[in-house]
């Protein structure tokens, strides 16, 4: 990812430049969390790149607003676009993100009050249903940054692990052993 105020390497990656290997399974570990963290990252290289007076981490904290602008601003970039024309529909993977992010946080919010304990498995695979669908509409996109990528920059490197991957990973561990000593 390129720094504010530096020139791009020429085997910096656009955006945030990871394997599927790793999105798919750390936004399953971390319950969708990392997803946020994404949103987060891919704010942050256009903040760099593009010299923007914006706050990254709000952006992804507050992903549900600003991830359709995200998705059609790489949609939109012309430098990807030179290479590869996108072939996702940003608005759409947005709405479908946003309505399964929001329908999900609201099932495990009530899932106590609409499942007796007796059905408590079949809750369980209703959320990680929910889940693995939120996964989805953002596939598409990394996909479409992965290809582009390896068109322009062959030589790039992907986004290393970071401590915020590991942060991640123990905030969702600790959120899960809480919740069930909660329950338990």
């Amino acid at each position: 990812m390129p720094e504010r105020g530096k020139s791009s390497d020429a085997t910096d990656p656009f955006y945030f430049y990871i394997p599927m290997t790793r999105y798919i399974p750390m936004s399953f570990f971390t319950l969708g969390i990392y997803q946020f963290y994404w949103i987060y990252k891919n704010w942050e290289y256009l903040k760099n790149r593009d010299q923007l007076q914006i706050h990254p981490f709000w952006r992804g904290w507050f992903g549900i607003f600003f991830c359709d602008r995200l998705l059609k601003e790489i949609h939109d970039d012309t430098r990807l676009k030179h290479y590869k024309p996108a072939e996702f529909h940003p608005t759409s993977l947005a709405a479908g993100w946003i309505i399964f992010s929001i329908g999900s946080r609201l099932f495990d919010q009530y899932t106590d009050k609409i499942f007796p304990d007796d059905l408590a498995g079949i809750a369980i695979l209703i959320f990680i249903f929910m889940l693995v669908i939120r996964i989805w509409f953002f596939l598409p996109v990394q996909q479409y940054i992965n290809e582009a990528n390896e068109k322009i920059k062959p030589a790039a490197l992907y986004y290393p692990w970071s401590a915020g991957h590991f942060i991640l990973l123990g905030l969702t561990l600790a959120m899960v052993l809480f919740s069930a000593a909660r329950s338990g």
